[in-house]
């Protein structure tokens, strides 16, 4: 019923953590199993699911922000406090407190205040 009314794909057996948020969620998929950490922030047209049929999935650490129309697919892992840039192909693991952004994504800026905060 959420897909054809609310047009995203969010299955109830996907592991979600508390505070998650949805901007304008139309055209979000998001694998069944996933397991996606707190206060996570996801944006209309995000994928996250497989690479290929069978193969694992992406792991989304807690305070995550993800842009507009980003894919993260694979058995990866998005690590704490992380941005994933607008548009961005996610393929390869990215590590707490950066930004990664293009296609494929790569790391663009690492925040050292969070990284010292958080530590």
């Amino acid at each position: 019923m959420t897909e054809f009314i609310l047009g995203l794909e969010i299955r109830p057996k996907t592991r979600i953590g508390g505070g998650l948020t949805i901007f304008h969620g139309y055209g979000l998929v998001v694998h069944d199993h996933c397991i996606i950490g707190d206060n996570v922030t996801l944006r209309n047209g995000v994928t996250i699911g497989q690479a290929n049929p069978g193969g694992g999935v992406p792991t989304i650490g807690d305070r995550v922000q993800i842009g507009a129309n980003a894919s993260i697919i694979g058995q990866i892992s998005v690590g704490t406090n992380s941005v994933i840039g607008a548009g961005s192909v996610v393929v390869k693991n990215v590590p707490a407190n950066c930004v990664a952004a293009g296609n494929p994504a790569r790391i663009i800026r690492t925040n050292r205040e969070e990284t010292t905060r958080t530590s």
